[in-house]
């Protein structure tokens, strides 16, 4: 956004919105406000020049999302999730370790499926999970009380590896999916315990319906692994660093316009 929209920006946008579509869910499509602009262009346009001006969004975010939700918001990048994921298996293929459990979701649904009302909903429900008294956190996690990981769609779950801490995370999400439709998809969804008992292990595969996961995993398209990365497992990476470059070969650029590409393509390719 290099400047603040002028009132005539406002109603190209409005008016290329599809009659039948509302830009939230309160029952007014954007039909109404096309055919009722000549009364409400005045309100419309002093709401939204003074929502950029007065930079409200960029101060409230922090408080309205979630810390557990990552990314869009200055200070947290998609990086912290996958640093921290990557430093909570890492004893998971160690003996003689406290029992842990990590469930990586696959939602059935797209987020935009969706009122964010419902995601909201979903983040307080697991919220809730942490007052019960049944509910025990994963060894580490529990000084930062942390029992999730999000972004958009991809969502880690973290608990003590018993079946009580398990069962009581279930439960939230059937009473989540009972209100919203959004399911979790079993067959792709998998859980990686360590330090549980063969018995105790069991019992939480029957009560989730996962498959027991096998690390390494992909977790927000990087190799998550309990061990040092390799070469290899950053092969991803490197490669979609190689096709951009295939594709500036092709064009007479500056090394001052090379440096700007690197700056803002490639680090971007690397931070997400």
């Amino acid at each position: 956004m290099c400047r603040i929209p002028c009132d005539e920006d406002i109603k190209t946008i409005i008016f290329a919105i599809p009659d039948e579509k509302s830009p939230r869910p309160d029952g007014y499509t954007s039909k109404f406000y096309k055919s009722t602009w000549h009364i409400l262009k005045k309100d419309i346009c002093t709401v939204i020049h003074d929502f950029f001006q007065s930079g409200k969004l960029l101060h409230s975010l922090p408080d309205v999302i979630n810390a557990a939700q990552s990314a869009f918001i200055q200070g947290r990048t998609i990086l912290r999730d996958i640093l921290i994921t990557q430093d909570l298996v890492r004893l998971y293929t160690r003996k003689c370790v406290s029992p842990r459990c990590l469930i990586k979701v696959d939602l059935r649904k797209a987020y935009d499926s969706i009122e964010w009302k419902s995601v909201h909903q979903m983040l307080e429900l697991i919220e809730r999970v942490m007052e019960h008294p049944g509910f025990s956190y994963h060894p580490l996690c529990m000084q930062l009380k942390m029992t999730h990981l999000m972004f958009a769609d991809d969502l880690l779950l973290f608990c003590k590896g018993d079946i009580k801490s398990v069962t009581i995370l279930m439960e939230a999400f059937k009473v989540f999916t009972a209100t919203t439709g959004l399911t979790i998809s079993s067959e792709k969804s998998d859980i990686y315990m360590n330090g549980v008992v063969s018995d105790e292990a069991k019992a939480i595969l029957d009560v989730t319906g996962f498959k027991r996961g096998v690390l390494p995993f992909k977790y927000l398209w990087v190799c998550i692994s309990h061990k040092k990365l390799s070469k290899i497992d950053c092969n991803i990476l490197v490669d979609k660093m190689l096709a951009r470059f295939r594709g500036w070969n092709k064009r007479k650029l500056s090394y001052s316009a090379r440096l700007v590409l690197v700056k803002a393509v490639l680090v971007t390719i690397y931070t997400y």
